[in-house]
């Protein structure tokens, strides 16, 4: 059976909606300027292209990538949020920086699924740095002190940072019982 990946890219470009499949030699060209206008258009589409995006920022070319979380990341639409979740684990910190930037201009509408991040996975110390980064950013100063223990257990890198799952799920317990 005959795949169509381009072995530069690693992607199957049949994928892609023909205008942003005309728009990848740009996206991973060597020229500041053609990448930006090319993400710029991107982020232009908004929602239109976001299936393209998802696909894109698994691509193995590292410029196509970066270009692609970053049109995510100032889109920044709730129907990326599983994306920009899944990007949290990425292995390269610029990734995670740019989900957790998408996550945070999302607003808060986030911030459960970022609660339900780390209760899963809060043991990984880049996923409680990004998770801080991006409630800090959405929680009312009331919520800090009320999810205190959960913030401390955050930026704590230590002993406290194994809590993290426990307080998450427990701020992911009473902000579902506030919202019912």
């Amino acid at each position: 059976m005959k795949t169509n990946v381009n072995p530069e890219t690693g992607i199957n470009e049949e994928k892609l909606k023909p205008e942003v499949r005309a728009l990848l030699n740009d996206l991973m060209d060597d020229s500041t300027i053609k990448r930006k206008d090319a993400r710029h258009w991107l982020e232009s589409k908004g929602e239109e292209v976001l299936q393209d995006l998802h696909y894109l920022v698994r691509a193995k070319n590292h410029q196509l990538r970066w270009e692609a979380a970053k049109a995510l990341e100032d889109i920044a639409s709730v129907n990326s949020l599983p994306v920009l979740i899944k990007m949290m684990h990425d292995h390269e910190t610029e990734f995670r920086w740019m989900a957790a930037e998408g996550l945070r201009k999302i607003g808060r509408g986030s911030i459960l699924p970022v609660l339900e991040l780390v209760e899963s996975t809060g043991h990984s110390l880049h996923i409680r740095q990004g998770a801080h980064h991006v409630l800090n950013a959405l929680f009312t100063d009331k919520e800090k002190l009320e999810y205190k223990n959960l913030m401390d257990a955050l930026t704590n890198s230590n002993e406290l940072g194994d809590t993290a799952p426990v307080w998450a799920a427990e701020a992911l317990e009473r902000l579902s019982k506030s919202s019912a």
